[in-house]
């Protein structure tokens, strides 16, 4: 059984300005115009930045824990900014140039947006798990050293992929273009078809991935970006402490040129009298010593793409709060409040899509290896002399 009809929910497709009982002081051009005037360039931005990010990390290299969650996350980033873009610009074509063909494009933008909402469930899903992954090797790192390997990590990303793919496979299926016959003009067109159970998903959608699971990825992200700020607070602290500079003071610093050193790879412990003498301290004081140089930027990272994800969904939640109980206040066509609807999600949208984008700036400040693969990408192979001090500094480590 399949129910052929236009477009009529969750679609801010169909004309409803002069609607019965619409609300009359927001007009329609107002309450698309964020996505008219700003959607295109950052979602242009946004997928050329993932892109690059992808390219960068397979030029590095995804073989640690690190590098393969933000490969995939810039992954699934890039697909849900491309649906989200093919929406846009079927909605565009339908609403604002009153494109009219032998397919609904309001029909396309509908089936086309259920793919954004997987990669979207995908992303936030994966930056959860980064965000767990590394607090926990931070805040407890005996218990967890051993528990997120490699294989591990690329084992959660696609089970996570493959449960938001189960869970939206009976909406993929359950909707489609169907001919339709119009009978003033005699003539065909395809036109949006759905199952019934579709109405059942929307239904639960609306409570899982509208509440319940945004609430959820909020609050461990919120927790984790909490941990991981006390943490980096307090190796900054220590660092500039004067007992850790009290520990590098006492050793004698000519070390590092005798003539003992012939081959710097085997005798490099003599060169770290910070890490020698960490044996003598507590746990908590070594771990902060360790806290430091590239794991210091992989836990900044972390972090900031934490806040990000915070910052970038803050109003998803509070939307579907209010729909709750201001009925009116939802995507059905008609509703009394559904162009203010769409002015808010449509902003909300804008800055999810936003965070996507904001990532490769969090690569570049905080992955020195990213930076260098990424000026190669624009800028001629001869090796500079900052190429030349990191590759020395390999061989020293």
């Amino acid at each position: 059984m399949s129910v052929v009809h236009q477009i009529h929910k969750l679609s801010p497709v169909n004309d409803v300005s002069n609607a019965p009982g619409t609300l009359s002081w927001l007009r329609d051009d107002v309450s698309n115009t964020p996505g008219t005037l700003s959607y295109f360039p950052i979602l242009l931005f946004g997928m050329s930045a993932n892109i690059i990010n992808m390219d960068v990390y397979l030029k590095i290299g995804i073989c640690d824990t690190v590098s393969v969650s933000f490969f995939a996350l810039s992954l699934v980033h890039f697909g849900c900014t491309f649906f989200y873009f093919a929406g846009r610009v079927f909605f565009v074509l339908k609403r604002i140039f009153n494109v009219e063909s032998y397919i609904d494009l309001g029909a396309v933008f509908y089936l086309v947006a259920y793919y954004n909402y997987l990669f979207e469930d995908v992303a936030n899903g994966i930056i959860v798990f980064i965000a767990v992954q590394k607090c926990c090797c931070v805040a407890i790192p005996f218990r967890f050293k051993n528990t997120f390997t490699y294989a591990r990590s690329v084992s959660a990303i696609v089970i996570i992929f493959l449960a938001a793919l189960a869970y939206y496979l009976p909406t993929f299926t359950g909707q489609w273009l169907g001919p339709v016959v119009d009978s003033f003009t005699n003539t065909t067109r395809l036109v949006y078809t759905y199952h019934p159970r579709i109405l059942t998903f929307i239904r639960i959608s609306k409570v899982l991935n509208g509440l319940i699971l945004p609430v959820l990825s909020h609050s461990l992200v919120t927790l984790c970006s909490m941990v991981l700020a006390v943490k980096l607070k307090q190796a900054v602290s220590f660092r500039n402490s004067s007992f850790a500079n009290k520990i590098i003071d006492t050793k004698d610093t000519k070390l590092m040129f005798s003539k003992e050193i012939i081959n710097p790879v085997l005798t490099f412990h003599k060169l770290d009298p910070l890490h020698q003498e960490s044996r003598n301290l507590d746990f908590s004081k070594r771990r902060l010593q360790k806290l430091k140089g590239k794991e210091l930027k992989v836990v900044q990272a972390v972090y900031f793409t934490a806040i990000l994800f915070i910052v970038s969904n803050i109003g998803n939640v509070p939307v579907e709060f209010v729909g709750f109980f201001v009925p009116d206040f939802q995507d059905i066509c008609g509703s009394r409040y559904y162009n203010t609807y769409v002015l808010v999600t449509s902003v909300q949208a804008l800055l999810d899509h936003l965070g996507t984008a904001l990532h490769i700036f969090i690569y570049v400040k905080f992955n020195q290896t990213y930076r260098r693969k990424l000026k190669a990408l624009f800028c001629s192979d001869k090796p500079t002399t900052s190429d030349a001090r990191t590759r020395l500094e390999r061989v020293l480590q």
